[in-house]
């Protein structure tokens, strides 16, 4: 049985076409102009969902690389003020030498060197408590207060502990300090909820590793702020009479121990070069990782801009090709029949 089309029905499924067409055609004009795949959930859920975790994923990469720019920003102040101290003991160590030549200095002379040396220790006190920003760089878990101050008596102190006299358990303890970031090395955590440390990168700077702590069997200082210090104090009393205060022996052992000093901030200079060199390693290898994010994310929400005004020109075609059937299809009014 024929179905009777009635100029209503026309008129409403026409209509219903047209708004579809203007819908269309007002996307694709929306996406021309912001080269946007789609700008709603609804348009497209499933690549709406992979976009969030793109961006998810870029958002944690960006932050190791925070991380790793942070890092690398108070390796390079460690290493030029690891190098700063090398120098001062190098100089220390060309006083002490000249200072052992008894024969051909006058007591003038040995305070001079003994000056010179307690010039040396405020030298390596502006190393010691070197910062970047508001951190400082050997400042161990606690980078926010200073950490090196001396104390009444006239020695070095970490944290308010004295490096020489102090209780040396306590200091052992806070040299092997830790504080680990993620860095995207991929956090391993165990049943019982500890952190596998070869998984994270240890942040912690210091300075206890670096210039030492304790006193030595001959009862030297080991950091080397005490140490020039102790040498200061030989040849200042040498100057000033007592022969027994400073000799060709003691002036060896000063110079072999600076040495040591020395061999030590080389060593640990040479192992935070090391973790320099990883982490830049890393670093390039999150740039590639950003980078690859980044167009993945691209090519996933926007869209070529030539096929945008493309598409936007075929719909505005069919909207006009609608427009015009619609005139030919619907029929005219009762008046326009009078006319």
């Amino acid at each position: 049985m024929p179905i009777r089309m009635t100029s209503s029905m026309i008129s409403g499924a026409y209509k219903k076409q047209m708004n579809t067409t203007l819908s269309q055609l007002d996307y694709y004009t929306k996406r021309a102009n912001n080269l946007r795949n789609f700008s709603k959930f609804s348009e497209n859920p499933l690549g709406a969902t992979k976009a969030m975790r793109l961006r998810r994923a870029y958002s944690q990469n960006q932050d190791y690389m925070n991380n790793i720019e942070n890092v690398g920003k108070t390796y390079t102040m460690a290493e030029d003020s690891a190098m700063n101290v090398k120098n001062i003991l190098d100089e220390a160590g060309d006083m002490l030498k000249a200072s052992s030549n008894f024969g051909t200095r006058s007591p003038s002379d040995y305070m001079t060197f003994a000056t010179s040396l307690r010039g040396l220790q405020q030298n390596i006190m502006q190393s010691l408590n070197a910062k970047v920003n508001d951190t400082y760089v050997f400042g161990g878990t606690n980078a926010t207060e200073i950490p090196f101050t001396v104390g009444d008596d006239g020695t070095l102190q970490f944290r308010g502990v004295d490096l020489g006299s102090g209780d040396e358990a306590k200091l052992q303890s806070m040299a092997q300090e830790s504080v680990y970031i993620d860095i995207g090395l991929g956090v391993n955590v165990d049943k019982d909820g500890k952190v596998d440390t070869a998984s994270v990168f240890n942040d912690t700077m210091n300075g206890l590793e670096f210039f030492g702590y304790g006193i030595d069997d001959d009862g030297y200082a080991k950091n080397i702020y005490d140490l020039i210090g102790q040498a200061a104090d030989a040849i200042e009393k040498y100057a000033q009479g007592d022969a027994d205060a400073y000799n060709g022996d003691i002036a060896a052992k000063f110079i072999g121990k600076v040495n040591d000093a020395t061999s030590r901030v080389l060593i640990s200079t040479s192992n935070l070069g090391i973790k320099q060199n990883q982490l830049e390693s890393l670093g390039e290898r999150l740039v590639s990782t950003q980078e690859e994010l980044n167009e993945q994310l691209h090519n996933l929400e926007y869209v070529d801009a030539e096929e945008a005004y493309t598409d936007m020109l075929w719909q505005q075609t069919a909207y006009n090709a609608s427009l015009q059937i619609g005139s030919k299809l619907l029929q005219t009014s009762f008046l326009d029949f009078m006319k």
